[in-house]
């Protein structure tokens, strides 16, 4: 199931087996340690309709239409897929239409090139270790370097700013 080069209709109709295997979506998605909507989104590209199965095998309709088409009624199917579809062409169209600077958070501006000379413009006392700001204590205005954080900090911290 790990396997990446598995068409996306064979990943559900293992998904399938496994199910009749577990018992459940929810004990399969704990075996591949993924969630169970995960594997209910997989496992709905089972109920399209045979030509969306094609559409999606020959991939001409995405998998992630066909996971929001999978869980209507299969008569309801058809049209909302060509109703995905040319939403879909239409955001594509407007995204090429818009300049860089109005595209939002990825946009990338250069900075304007400086006309004054280069160099830390901060005094060594303003900086710590390799030129990181040091600010200074509200109460007592020292500067004291931090503590070195454990080997379970570090573990931690990293830890959590995975599951985020």
């Amino acid at each position: 199931m790990h396997n990446h080069d598995l068409e996306p209709i064979d990943q559900a109709k293992a998904l399938q087996t496994l199910v009749e295997k577990y018992g459940s979506q929810r004990r399969v998605a704990k075996a591949l340690n993924k969630s169970s909507g995960w594997v209910t989104q997989r496992m709905a590209l089972l109920k399209l309709t045979p030509e969306l199965q094609q559409a999606v095998e020959e991939k001409t309709l995405p998998v992630e239409v066909a996971r929001q088409v999978g869980q209507l009624a299969q008569q309801q199917q058809q049209s909302a897929a060509q109703e995905a579809l040319a939403a879909r062409a239409e955001a594509k169209k407007q995204r090429k239409r818009q300049p860089a600077a109005a595209q939002g958070a990825y946009a990338v501006s250069t900075p304007k090139p400086s006309t004054e000379p280069a160099g830390n413009l901060m005094s060594d006392e303003q900086t710590g270790p390799a030129g990181c700001l040091r600010r200074k204590h509200p109460a007592t205005g020292s500067r004291a370097p931090r503590r070195p954080r454990t080997r379970d900090q570090s573990f931690h911290r990293h830890r959590s700013s995975q599951r985020a």
